[in-house]
């Protein structure tokens, strides 16, 4: 899909008011918040509406070669409106059915950097090294007071 230079939200404008939509119906098509405003506008890049319906009209998808480009729009502008609503209340489900695009834009790399200067790997190697150097990790008395063989641990610690 090509780019378009007018957002979705311009877009939708234009369509109400090309159907001759009330302004109440307009207000609850155009969002408030500035997020909503940004995802229109993401949206509206990826999305291309007039080719959309071309392409709709074209392939006599859901009959839609039946009805206006206007009429097209309008329903396909609330078919993704429905979509993003069911997004926003299980946003987990979609992620989980979809996750190698979210992965892909977590910066795990930096994550990982972050826990590396938080816990210096090689102090914590020098304190294990160190501590078994000083007899720290030796035989508990558990394993003094054992008389059996190996064999034997590993059945009692399955029956345990």
């Amino acid at each position: 899909m090509s780019i378009q230079s007018s957002t979705l939200s311009q877009t939708v404008q234009e369509l109400a008011i090309d159907s001759n939509l009330d302004c109440e119906t307009v207000e609850t098509l155009i969002p408030k918040k500035a997020a909503d405003q940004m995802l229109l506008e993401a949206i509206g890049k990826l999305i291309n509406l007039n080719e959309i319906v071309d392409r709709l009209q074209a392939l006599d998808c859901q009959q839609c070669s039946l009805f206006t480009p206007n009429q097209v729009k309008f329903a396909f502008l609330k078919w993704i409106e429905n979509h993003l609503e069911s997004i926003e209340l299980q946003p987990e489900w979609y992620l989980s059915k979809d996750f190698k695009h979210f992965d892909r834009h977590l910066p795990f790399d930096e994550l990982q950097d972050a826990i590396e200067r938080e816990f210096d790997v090689e102090a914590v190697y020098q304190e294990i090294g160190d501590a078994h150097e000083a007899g720290l990790f030796d035989n508990s008395s558990l394993e003094d007071q054992f008389t059996g063989t190996a064999q034997q641990a590993a059945a009692d610690a399955l029956t345990w």
